[in-house]
């Protein structure tokens, strides 16, 4: 399991950290309601069958990457990856 981050760039590395909310907010990559994230520009990275490699979720998750239709993701935040087929 990753180190929380504190919010705000650590002027040391240039690392940015975000709170979780800002990083489940978005449910799609340009998501007005939303403040900025770095999924900026994610939308772009699509699967060998040019449909997105990523899946935003709902506010209360954090986005998942797609494989053969199936999205991981941590969906209750213990840390684990749970797969879960891809709503049609």
């Amino acid at each position: 399991m990753l180190a929380p981050v504190a919010d705000g760039i650590d002027p040391g590395t240039g690392v940015i950290g975000y709170p979780l909310s800002d990083l489940q907010c978005p449910t799609t990559v340009d998501d007005g309601n939303c403040l900025p994230t770095p999924y900026v520009g994610w939308n772009s990275y699509l699967n060998d069958d040019s449909n997105p490699a990523w899946d935003f979720g709902t506010t209360a998750e954090l986005l998942g990457l797609i494989i053969d239709g199936v999205v991981y993701r941590d969906i209750d935040g213990n840390g684990n990856i749970t797969a879960s087929k891809l709503a049609d």
